[in-house]
């Protein structure tokens, strides 16, 4: 599915805004009745002669329909008539989600996006472009960072990996990093006015911490992750990548540099490993950090 042709306007912040709606009504919702609810006046003021049907943002249309393909939505009846329902399974989770912080919605979106790819490539299936991009883009080195402008670097480094099928101009480039920037996988800094992005998947990986073991070994520990999150490096999703990309074994320098600013920030422990044959390497720039445990550390209130 290429979300990035046919659902270009859709955001996380709209499908956390829709999901926390439909959790409050479990019977669902069309788009004519969500659009009447959650639209701004400005949006939904333009109504038709017949007073019918307002006037629908496609960001609306586009973010329930990634919302389906993702699985978190369900969809029954036909075109004007179909209603939108909250799968059971996310409904008292997101009902409970505080409407002024989406943390816990872009880590349950970065877990739906990682399957939804992970079934596609099990199945040889074409897989959606967002997430299959994202895999790539996690296996480039943090401490280089690239211009948010398409003609600046991107383009070329898509094109010379053969990744241009997922994202193919600037008009794919800017939704693609927005998705990427909300589900906590790349940071932007502004340098002599000019804006520059670098891969950082360390607020994703906090944002699971608590679904992950308190002490296990580096391995069972990040085989655990990655169960929980594919995009994160889940090893037959990089099998699927073009032939031409190298990818070395163990974490990526990207999930390296997360881990080891979660032990900075006193967030996770990592346990040295005296036994070289078991341990798992943590690398970036040049620098390999052996290690055999992962513990995390537990919030003070």
């Amino acid at each position: 599915m290429s979300y990035l042709k046919n659902q270009v306007l859709a955001s996380a912040p709209a499908l956390f805004v829709i999901c926390r709606y439909l959790a409050h009504h479990s019977s669902g919702a069309t788009v004519d009745r969500m659009n009447a609810a959650l639209a701004p006046a400005s949006l939904s003021a333009e109504v038709g002669r017949a007073g019918r049907t307002a006037k629908v943002p496609p960001v609306l249309p586009d973010s329930l329909q990634i919302g389906v393909d993702i699985g978190l939505l369900d969809v029954e009846g036909f075109r004007d008539r179909r209603v939108y329902i909250l799968r059971h399974t996310y409904v008292e989770q997101i009902h409970d989600m505080p409407p002024a912080d989406s943390r816990a919605f872009r880590t349950l979106l970065l877990r739906r996006f990682g399957a939804r790819v992970l079934d596609a490539v099990e199945k040889d299936e074409s897989p959606p472009d967002v997430p299959y991009a994202i895999t790539w883009l996690l296996t480039w080195d943090p401490l280089q960072s690239t211009s948010d402008q398409w003609d600046q670097g991107p383009r070329e480094k898509f094109e010379h990996a053969g990744m241009r099928h997922a994202v193919h101009n600037p008009e794919q480039w800017r939704p693609f990093l927005r998705w990427a920037r909300a589900l906590g996988l790349i940071t932007m800094t502004t340098v002599s006015r000019k804006t520059r992005l670098s891969v950082d998947p360390t607020c994703a990986v906090e944002g699971l911490l608590a679904e992950m073991p308190s002490s296990a070994s580096a391995r069972e520990w990040l085989e655990r992750l990655y169960e929980l999150a594919p995009l994160l490096g889940h090893p037959r999703l990089l099998r699927a990548l073009p032939d031409g990309i190298s990818v070395p074994p163990g974490p990526s320098e990207a999930m390296s540099l997360a881990l080891l600013k979660l032990e900075r920030a006193n967030r996770v422990r990592l346990m040295h490993a005296d036994d070289f044959a078991d341990a798992v390497v943590l690398r970036v720039g040049g620098r390999d950090r052996r290690i055999a445990r992962i513990e995390v550390v537990e919030e003070r209130s």
